[in-house]
């Protein structure tokens, strides 16, 4: 039995605002209105001050 793919995809680069939780659900209702249609299993953040 073959296992599935873990191919890692970009999916997003966003600025936010430290990120909060805004620009968290700002970032993943974009993807959803551009037709993702799965939950990202990853999702990371630098913490850098933009």
């Amino acid at each position: 039995m073959a296992l599935p793919s873990r191919d890692k995809e970009l999916i997003a680069v966003e600025d936010g605002y430290r990120e909060s939780e805004a620009s968290w659900l700002e970032m993943l209702r974009s993807l959803e209105a551009r037709g993702l249609g799965i939950e990202p299993e990853l999702a990371i953040g630098d913490g850098a001050p933009v």
